[in-house]
């Protein structure tokens, strides 16, 4: 089969179709983690910044709005949340939000997480509040539909230029986002997506070679490791790559950067 730009297009269409279903029809909070994630960034945009950097509390308001939703057996164990015998869950996130009567703050396991995402993602809550108000479903689908823009961004810039006209190269990295679990893992409230697309967007800056200043990959490479710790390894490969093609001080700067 001949590929060509057309059918390029057409799989980009494919994954972020993918990627809207996902946004919309998966239930409520059962992303993986996305209550903890939606938490960080809720103490970001409400509370005081030395608790939000703490990150230690999933506040009352999001416990109450967790337990009135059909729930797996994992949520169910930390919340007491219906199951989902008890009624339809599918794009539930398009319905008014609920509470339970009864809720406390609980404590929140993603505590260790870095903060820059969640403090992207508290600048969003807090840019679209007058339009979605402060209930946690809306502030759910913003940050999920945010992926999926994150996501279009990255299919449609950097791994173009990470492609270099290499359509079979481009090609597989598309038909791997088609994976089942690919989309899924990103378009959640997570720092998933603020780390995939940095890294897709670090490959290409790097491998614009000479016609990239070492300083400006040097920061972009800083920011990795504040979004999440599996940034690291991507940090070290490109320390290694700007050793061996500029040298040991544009590698060493990278690295202590």
């Amino acid at each position: 089969m001949t590929l060509t730009r057309a059918s390029l297009s057409a799989l980009r269409a494919a994954v972020l179709l993918l990627c809207c279903l996902h946004a919309l029809f998966g239930p409520v909070y059962e992303g993986p983690d996305e209550p903890f994630h939606l938490a960080r960034a809720r103490a970001f945009a409400y509370g005081p910044l030395p608790e939000a950097l703490a990150g230690e509390v999933v506040d009352a308001d999001l416990v109450r709005s967790i337990k009135a939703w059909p729930c797996g057996p994992a949520m169910q164990t930390a919340f007491d949340c219906p199951a989902y015998s008890s009624e339809a869950a599918a794009f539930n996130i398009l319905e008014p939000a609920r509470r339970a009567e009864t809720g406390a703050t609980s404590s929140n396991y993603q505590a260790h997480q870095p903060p820059l995402y969640y403090l992207a993602a508290a600048s969003l809550l807090k840019l679209f509040a007058p339009g979605i108000g402060a209930a946690p479903e809306s502030q759910l689908l913003l940050l999920r539909l945010a992926a999926v823009l994150l996501v279009g961004y990255v299919l449609c810039f950097p791994l173009r230029k990470l492609g270099k006209g290499n359509v079979h190269f481009e090609t597989l990295l598309l038909l791997a986002l088609l994976l089942p679990g690919a989309a899924d893992s990103l378009i959640r409230v997570s720092n998933d997506v603020a780390v995939f697309a940095w890294s897709v967007t670090l490959l290409a800056v790097l491998g614009h070679g000479e016609r990239t200043r070492p300083g400006s990959a040097a920061l972009l490479a800083a920011f990795g490791p504040l979004l999440k710790l599996t940034a690291l390894p991507v940090v070290a490969f490109a320390a290694v790559f700007e050793w061996r093609t500029r040298g040991w001080r544009s590698g060493v700067f990278m690295a202590a950067a």
